[in-house]
């Protein structure tokens, strides 16, 4: 209620605050509503926004300097309604549409920065320091991107370089022990030459609390799922330091030619690793570093433009025995991408003609130790693959009329290396994949708009999939067991498959300070790759199954500001998304030799997602926002049983096709806010406060993994 009473009071003092006659300042200001004029560059044709059929999502950089977000997993489940899950010791994934966040180590979908790969798929390393805005393509976009992005595409936007030499200065401090600074500086060096350099640094110095209230119902069996004694407890070994260092440079060679160059250096020395919360995987600690090199060389005449764009990225991970002084690198991961993209441009008249080339390698290293320079066998072998693809894209932009189509080959070469330890043998695999996609948007007057998509996407199988036989084995120090599980291979699988279908209507008017999207999606996949077991105990992989993701996305933004003239920005916006149907298909055999057709749920999936809030902006300098994410019910396995005593047989899922000796838990959902409050002091000077998890819910984004409590921050920037 306090809270309540401070937002109205100074949302109330910037209204009144507000002067009554602006000038070209507050039109300008008004401009970043109409998103409709943002050039989407994940199009790679630089289209419109409001000229694409497909569903994208544009999270600006007012949104994401208004959010307390150290990294691109907090930006997006705090901005936009996708599956998120985060873990302790910075790690997260992300799903869309269904799919899950949790499928496989690659994804169901690509992060990208500027269109090229960002070479991770960990989006709690991505520091959004210096980011202009990102992207999210709902949907396949496997025509444009290739392999992994069946769900949609996440592509990152990084800031320019102003004209003239500039720069800002950040610090930021909070409860946790709790600090982050950032620098950039960045401008005109020479004629025709502009360069820049910035660096943030992110460090957590206590462990955090959980939260100690939920504010949506919870039955007895949701507290122990959660576990009673977590409520306001303290979660040990979740301490951890990142930074980032970001170089960039622009080149003017002539009119026709540009060149630039982009190098980002993101590194930690000292994550620690809790594991689930009652710690029976031990404490311990890791590393990562991870170098992103970019290049674009560019060519325009006229309607015409010839780019070619480089791309080198490695990232390592080292994960540690123990976190203490003694403990050892016991795993270590070595992945690299490389490539280049290759497009060529034409614009005539109302179409615009896109066509080029593709060429990339993905290579996956790694080296395991059961003791100091004691090698044991790896979780998989090392592999790389191998793409070049070609592909055509064209467009058309009518007054009332916009289509664009697109087809994509792809070569696909697997390649995985011999692994003693493993008794994995050398083996390699080729794949040839064709994927087309359609899109169609009608304008029928006014600011509406009819839009429908169809598009094709794929993903090629994991190494640890297609190998020979192995076993892993995890040691629980707590227990002092080994645990071990055998893995059969299967070289026949074949790359899973998708098509997705959506049908919206969009309206958006800037003048009246109204936007809305209602969008159905319906997504068939098939070739899915799932685990079974062999009479033998090990587990092996198949091409079983057919999923079925169905549902709706609806989006609303009105800015109250335009009944009061425009005098000030406050923006009221909810989006979700809320599926119809999330589930799969599974053939189980019987000892009879008779197969059955079973229908489950999707685990991991939430059946609802989604955000809403209220941001108050005036040209006095003062800004608010309160926001708020629903994060909805979902199925996982339950792995914790032993740990849970007030959990009963009975209380497992017997819905979603399940049947209790199936072990799966259905989660409960919930609901968490975030409040952010700043004042501009001219036009250097930026103060700042905001608190995360306002209500201190007590919530998990996976089974056993609780979040961090409520947390204060304060903020102080000057730009000069």
């Amino acid at each position: 209620m306090k809270t309540s009473i401070i937002i109205l009071v100074l949302l109330a003092w910037g209204v009144i605050s507000t002067p009554s006659v602006y000038g070209v300042e507050l039109a300008d200001t008004m401009k970043m509503f109409n998103l409709d004029e943002v050039t989407v560059a994940s199009s790679r044709t630089n289209s419109p926004l409001k000229n694409l059929p497909q569903r994208v999502e544009v999270i600006t950089q007012e949104q994401i300097g208004s959010l307390p977000s150290d990294n691109l997993a907090e930006v997006l489940k705090r901005t936009a309604n996708l599956d998120v899950v985060q873990y302790p010791g910075v790690a997260a994934t992300v799903g869309i549409r269904g799919f899950s966040p949790t499928a496989h180590s690659r994804s169901y979908t690509l992060t990208l920065i500027n269109g090229l790969p960002a070479g991770s798929t960990n989006l709690a390393t991505v520091i959004p320091s210096g980011v202009e805005r990102i992207e999210i393509v709902k949907g396949p976009y496997s025509t444009l991107y290739g392999t992994d992005a069946m769900g949609g595409v996440i592509n990152i936007i990084t800031q320019g370089l102003p004209e003239r030499l500039s720069g800002d200065v950040e610090v930021e401090g909070g409860s946790f022990g709790y600090y982050r600074a950032s620098l950039f500086a960045g401008g005109a060096v020479a004629n025709n030459l502009r360069a820049g350099i910035g660096a943030t640094t992110i460090r957590q110095g206590d462990d955090y609390k959980i939260g100690k209230h939920n504010l949506l119902h919870m039955s007895d069996k949701d507290k122990y799922i959660l576990d009673e004694a977590s409520y306001g407890d303290r979660m040990h070994n979740t301490t951890f330091d990142m930074s980032n260092v970001r170089a960039l440079a622009e080149w003017q060679v002539s009119d026709r030619w540009k060149a630039s160059a982009e190098a980002m250096f993101t590194f930690s020395n000292d994550i620690e690793v809790r594991g689930n919360y009652w710690g029976t995987y031990g404490q311990t600690k890791k590393e990562f570093n991870r170098l992103n090199l970019y290049g674009t060389l560019e060519r325009k005449v006229a309607s015409h433009t010839l780019t070619v764009r480089p791309y080198y990225t490695r990232e390592k991970e080292p994960n540690y025995s123990d976190n203490s002084s003694v403990g050892f690198v016991n795993f270590e991961s070595d992945i690299s991408e490389y490539g280049l993209r290759m497009q060529d441009q034409f614009r005539l008249n109302r179409f615009t003609l896109l066509s080029g080339i593709d060429l990339g390698v993905y290579d996956y290293q790694s080296d395991r130790f059961e003791a100091r320079g004691v090698p044991t066998a790896p979780y998989k072998p090392d592999n790389r693959n191998s793409s070049a693809a070609v592909f055509a894209h064209a467009a058309y932009h009518s007054g009332n009329l916009d289509v664009n189509a697109g087809v994509r080959f792809d070569h696909l070469r697997y390649q995985i290396d011999a692994n003693e330890a493993l008794n994995a043998l050398e083996s390699k695999a080729t794949h040839n994949v064709l994927t087309p996609s359609l899109g169609l948007q009608y304008r029928l007057g006014g600011h509406s708009r009819l839009h429908a998509s169809y598009g094709r996407a794929f993903s090629v199988p994991e190494a640890d999939k297609t190998s020979g036989t192995f076993d892993v084995s995890v040691y629980f120090p707590e227990w002092d067991y080994w645990w071990t599980q055998s893995y059969v291979g299967n070289p026949q699988l074949k790359p899973e498959k998708s098509g997705t279908f959506d049908l919206g209507w969009r309206y958006s008017d800037a003048n009246n300070g109204l936007s809305a999207d209602i969008t159905y999606f319906n997504t068939r996949h098939s070739d899915r790759i799932v685990e079974f077991t062999l009479e033998s105990g090990a587990i092996s992989f198949r091409n079983a199954d057919r999923s079925l993701m169905d549902g709706l996305e609806l989006d609303l933004r009105y800015n109250f500001g335009t009944l009061f003239g425009s005098r000030f920005i406050l923006e009221g916006y909810a989006s979700c998304t809320w599926l119809f149907h999330d589930h799969y298909t599974l053939t189980l055999s019987a000892a009879s030799g008779a197969d059955s057709i079973v229908k489950r749920r999707l685990e991991y999936v939430r059946k609802v997602n989604g955000t809403f809030g209220v941001f108050f902006r005036n040209e006095a300098g003062i800004s608010a926002r309160l926001s708020a994410r629903y994060i909805g019910e979902r199925f996982e396995l339950d792995n914790f049983g032993t740990l849970r005593p007030g959990i009963l047989p009975e209380d497992h899922a017997t819905e979603g096709g399940y049947a209790v000796s199936d072990n799966i838990l259905k989660h409960p959902d919930y609901l968490v806010f975030d409040l952010s409050l700043s004042y501009a002091l001219g036009r250097h000077l930026d103060l700042g406060c905001s608190i995360t998890n306002l209500l201190d819910e007590n919530f998990s984004e996976k089974d056993g993994y609780p979040m961090q409590g409520r947390q204060f921050r304060v903020r102080v920037g000057y730009k000069f």
